[in-house]
């Protein structure tokens, strides 16, 4: 409840005006249609004035829509849209005594419930929507990097240098304006993701077909050599992948060479000095970081590139590859099979030895009229149930090991978190604080109900790079607990805080970032890494990064899951 006053008060002022009419409409406008009936007065007017909210809704409708927002303005307003039509509903009662009370009555509540859904909902989303999108581009891009340097609860914490942020990317924002080039500005937006290590801070855009046509330009420019490059856990960088068409292949290049040059430099250093994600990804964790630059420098160079690499003899050998295709088809397919992005249902369970039970969890989010509940209430008892029903059920075909599954978990309701952790203990008490808006000091509490049905349960719980947000929170409540054992071939993403502002910029383009601190049990920043940019979630045990186990992830049918046949096999004691 706090969140939705807070919310309230730090709206643009039309918003807020919007939201504060219709609250109080719902109550006095039945009140005034009594008043001029025991008067003897006309109901003309009043009447009239039945479309004013209606019509306060259309404009700030129209508003959005002018300034291209309209990618939130409807998943942020449309229930405050949709109840202001009730106001013109309840007119053709006002002279029927009984008909109009029942029916004000109805329509009011449903005017004012939602209303107050509306405020819920962008509440347990932002805290604050800035409108800069009617400002220039540098306006607007000087304006977002103010409210950081106010609002941004990391700044401090991880050594955030605006000075030099804007020294890279101002000058292609000025660019951008000069020549009125909305992609260029999205591409400026992009670098600044890139250059503050959270994953929370990121940029969208809804460009029109000109700007989409030339950011995806900026996509396919990367060059595909005929296969992907990793670098394994003993140091040493290998192909994958090979396509046999490809010069590479011609050369002598196989799955599991080892590439010593890339370009004219060693390999190393090649990677070391690769700053083009590709992938459009900003890292927390360095480690994170380090993992997948060698897949993108794999579309990194130009028409042609030099190569070196130890042939089948074990003799260093160098060739010229000509690009044969797009990077990004090939690279993003290898990303996404190194993060598990796979579609798993929600919360769904099963066995996958006669001992060992599966729960998977790639959201925390479960239903949005109980998540918004959640965010009311303080807690939510019906992810107990879920999580404890699917434990329940494996039980009787055997289970006594349990491994939850966070790999490529997006995140998003704090109180699931703390709901599912407490299944699995028996420890009572505040796990995570919200503490501070944009507008007053709040001291929202995030508890434990220590259910502990499963307390005694060995749990492996498995994590990857994109397992980011509350599925951190998630994984970091539970690495406390005995009976768990947090296990990765990498440490999750490493951000814990609030993304609390949503600034709507120029040509569509969105930039959002934290501003509410979320705050560990001990009272100290949660999860994000310092400046040194290491995970504070240790793992317990590493997957190794092995040829065989990246061969068997990046060339297998897609069908099978090599990490989680290591986590069976090995990480149970």
């Amino acid at each position: 409840m706090q969140l939705i006053i807070n919310r309230l008060l730090s709206l643009e002022p039309f918003t807020m005006f919007m939201y504060i009419f219709m609250f109080v409409s719902c109550i006095v406008f039945p009140i005034i249609r009594n008043i001029l009936v025991k008067m003897g007065k006309s109901l003309k007017a009043w009447v009239i004035c039945s479309f004013i909210p209606i019509t306060i809704c259309i404009v700030h409708l129209l508003l959005n829509l002018y300034d291209r927002n309209e990618n939130i303005t409807f998943e942020l307003f449309g229930m405050v849209y949709i109840a202001s039509i009730f106001f013109p509903l309840m007119t053709p009662l006002c002279r029927k005594k009984i008909l109009f009370h029942v029916g004000a009555v109805l329509c009011s509540l449903l005017i004012f419930c939602g209303t107050f859904i509306s405020m819920a909902t962008i509440s347990s989303l932002h805290v604050r929507t800035m409108n800069y999108s009617r400002m220039s581009m540098t306006e607007s891009y000087k304006s977002v990097i103010r409210d950081m340097k106010i609002y941004y609860p990391l700044t401090e914490w991880k050594e955030i240098d605006y000075s030099a942020i804007d020294a890279e990317v101002y000058p292609m924002v000025e660019e951008a304006e000069k020549n009125n080039d909305y992609a260029l500005f999205s591409q400026a937006l992009r670098r600044l993701t890139y250059l503050i290590p959270d994953g929370h801070v990121w940029y969208t855009d809804t460009l029109d077909d000109e700007g989409s046509v030339k950011l995806w330009e900026q996509f396919i420019q990367h060059n595909y050599y005929g296969f992907i490059m990793f670098t394994n856990d003993d140091g040493k960088t290998r192909a994958f992948n090979v396509n046999e068409n490809s010069d590479a292949y011609k050369a002598g290049i196989r799955s599991g060479t080892v590439i010593t040059e890339w370009n004219g430099k060693n390999i190393t250093q090649a990677i070391a000095e690769t700053t083009d994600y590709i992938f459009e990804e900003n890292y927390a964790v360095k480690e994170n970081e380090d993992f997948i630059l060698p897949v993108c420098l794999s579309g990194i160079g130009e028409d042609e590139i030099e190569v070196g690499f130890i042939d089948s003899d074990g003799k260093n050998k160098k060739v010229m590859i000509q690009k044969t295709d797009v990077f990004f088809y090939y690279g993003i397919e290898a990303y996404n099979r190194l993060m598990h992005n796979v579609d798993d249902e929600n919360f769904s369970s099963r066995m996958i030895t006669d001992d060992i039970g599966y729960l998977r969890i790639n959201e925390e989010r479960y239903n949005n009229v109980l998540d918004i509940k959640a965010y009311i209430l303080g807690h939510y008892p019906e992810i107990e149930d879920r999580v404890k029903k699917e434990l329940d059920t494996m039980k009787a075909q055997g289970m006594k090991k349990l491994i939850i599954d966070l790999r490529h978990n997006a995140g998003g309701n704090p109180y699931i978190s703390a709901a599912a952790a407490s299944v699995f203990t028996d420890k009572k008490g505040t796990v995570l604080t919200l503490k501070g808006t944009a507008v007053h000091e709040a001291n929202i509490e995030i508890k434990l109900s220590g259910d502990g049905s499963y307390k005694d349960l060995p749990v492996v719980v498995l994590v990857n790079l994109k397992c980011g947000s509350s599925g951190d929170m998630l994984a970091d409540i539970m690495n406390k607990f005995d009976n768990v054992k947090l296990v990765g071939m990498t440490p999750s993403m490493g951000i814990g805080q609030a993304v609390g502002e949503r600034c709507m910029l120029p040509g569509g383009c969105e930039f959002s970032f934290p501003i509410i601190y979320i705050l560990n049990e001990y009272g100290e920043i949660n999860v994000d890494p310092k400046a040194d940019r290491i995970n504070r979630i240790p793992l317990d045990e590493k997957i190794p990064a092995s040829e065989e186990l990246i061969r068997a992830i990046l060339e297998g049918d897609g069908e099978d899951d090599p990490e989680l046949d290591y986590v069976t096999e090995h990480c149970f004691d």
